[in-house]
């Protein structure tokens, strides 16, 4: 992982004003827990992966997590759940 990248672009994260627009866009597509911010968090961190590294993710829910990591990353990115405990 490219820490240093990671580590100066996160700081940017942390802004109030900061548009967090495409991640909360998401959510009508992936629902989820986790919040937009959240969202570009895991963006950013997926996207300093090295080219021999990915995300892994596991338990999805309902994918929300695991598509904003994959969003504007040309890295793997892997999600893992059991869906046995819900109905089809």
């Amino acid at each position: 992982m490219r820490y240093q990248r990671f580590n100066q672009a996160f700081w940017g994260l942390c802004d109030p004003a900061r548009d967090f627009s495409r991640f909360a866009e998401m959510r009508e597509y992936a629902a989820g827990m986790s919040s937009p911010r959240i969202g570009a968090l895991l963006a950013l961190a997926a996207s300093c992966l090295d080219p021999d590294e990915a995300y892994l993710e596991v338990g999805t829910y309902r994918g929300y997590s695991l598509v904003s990591a994959a969003s504007g990353t040309g890295n793997k990115v892997i999600g893992i759940d059991n869906f046995c405990q819900f109905d089809a």
